[in-house]
């Protein structure tokens, strides 16, 4: 009989925290911290001072930001608009300063759906796939105990089906 694998088997105690009130400059601060000392850092989880988790910051979230602010009204992310790197700069000159001081809170995702200690591996695929993060928090009774990555997931998914007679790496279905 195989061992029921959940939330609290795969969470990781380490992670990175901000408050909702601290600025953006901040939070890319952390995140370039993290970074250099080899822990990454690609999601801030958002605690508040009470100690309740409240949402997610990821490096997704601020360069699709920056990149909504550098664009020309109305324009889309495309070659040509890309194309006129000096009116790109010059509206980063102009707005970097001001979006750098902006409230983490005014950025981060809210709507995240954390997972508690016992939810098991399917509701963690689950989680993750309609969700699209590389980590979700574990909560329990409003408080972060840790996170799952995404990666441990799809490891632990490939170890429960790779069987000793498989040549290459199968999924059943």
């Amino acid at each position: 009989m195989r061992k029921v694998i959940t939330a609290g088997d795969l969470l990781k105690s380490s992670y990175h925290t901000i408050a909702p009130d601290r600025r953006v400059a901040d939070a890319i601060g952390l995140m370039l911290d993290a970074r250099a000392d080899g822990c990454g850092a690609e999601t801030l989880l958002v605690i508040d001072e009470g100690g309740a988790f409240r949402g997610l910051l990821t490096t997704r979230q601020l360069f699709q930001s920056l990149l909504s602010r550098w664009l020309p009204e109305g324009a889309d992310a495309t070659p040509q608009d890309l194309d006129d790197r000096q009116a790109i700069e010059e509206r980063l000159a102009d707005e970097g300063r001001e979006y750098l001081m902006l409230e983490v809170g005014q950025l981060m995702k809210e709507d995240v759906e954390p997972l508690a200690p016992g939810d098991r591996l399917p509701r963690m695929m689950r989680s993750f796939a309609r969700q699209q993060l590389q980590s979700i928090p574990v909560v329990e009774a409003g408080r972060v105990l840790g996170v799952v990555l995404v990666v441990d997931v799809y490891e632990t998914v490939a170890q429960l089906t790779i069987t000793p007679e498989d040549e290459g790496i199968r999924l059943d279905r």
